[in-house]
């Protein structure tokens, strides 16, 4: 039903209508998506940036800035967040089905993949684009490159190598720290470009953690139980461990 006026109950940010957040975001370009309902909020939501927006008013224009719009789309400045006065009913999710269209980067940089948002087989990789490849996991014996639908770490934990470690995370009081321990794993991840002319490989560490870290631990919200963390060249896994302990935030 439509609605203007909602509790704090219903969504912390009963009073927000619109976020605008004024920094680029380097994982996505063109980006206009509705989602059924925000983070546990229950007013439907669109997402858009700045720069998606002059994209798309620049050709109505003049034709001649087509060519400008093209190179907006894969640059994104200025989050916008609308929410709709319309109460769905779904203020105790995080999950929402979106859709809409963007341009996305799953690792944070120039975007290479095309994707059309509520239709999971509608994607789309740019020419340049890495395209994933294989995943391998380091057991006791070796690596081990996972199968497709191959839950390797929940059918067959005891055969991988794994480490425990004690982890401290300082939160931004810095009066109080958590204590925990992390279990780590190896993993290698591929990706190629079209045709398989050139492949890359990250070294990743991925952790659980014996109980919540984080800002939020304990919290409704819940802190962080595993992460993942990329292995630096001559580094081990314990050492990244321990400059993730230093550097991660969460």
């Amino acid at each position: 039903m439509i609605k203007f006026k909602f509790t704090e109950r219903e969504t912390e940010e009963f009073k927000t209508w619109i976020s605008f957040y004024p920094s680029r975001d380097k994982g996505t370009g063109f980006y206009l998506v509705y989602e059924n309902n925000g983070y546990f909020d229950p007013r439907p939501q669109i997402n858009t940036n700045v720069t998606t927006l002059v994209a798309l008013v620049l050709p109505f224009i003049s034709l001649w800035l087509i060519l400008i719009s093209l190179i907006l789309c894969f640059y994104s400045w200025g989050s916008l967040y609308i929410h709709l006065p319309f109460d769905t009913g779904r203020n105790n999710t995080a999950e929402s089905k979106s859709y809409g269209l963007m341009f996305y980067h799953p690792d944070s940089g120039f975007p290479t993949e095309f994707w059309v948002r509520g239709y999971n087989k509608l994607s789309f990789y740019f020419p340049w684009a890495f395209k994933f490849l294989k995943r391998e996991i380091l057991l006791k014996d070796g690596w081990y490159e996972v199968k497709k639908d191959d839950d390797f770490y929940d059918k067959d934990k005891e055969k991988v190598a794994s480490q425990t470690y004690p982890y401290c995370y300082k939160l931004k009081s810095g009066f109080e720290v958590q204590y925990v321990d992390a279990t780590i794993y190896e993993e290698k991840r591929y990706w190629k470009r079209w045709f398989g002319l050139h492949i890359k490989m990250h070294h990743y560490i991925e952790v659980e953690f014996s109980k919540e870290v984080g800002e939020r631990a304990g919290s409704w919200k819940g802190g962080c139980t595993g992460c993942g963390y990329e292995i630096k060249p001559g580094e081990s896994a314990y050492q990244c461990l321990l400059r993730m302990e230093r550097e991660r935030k969460f």
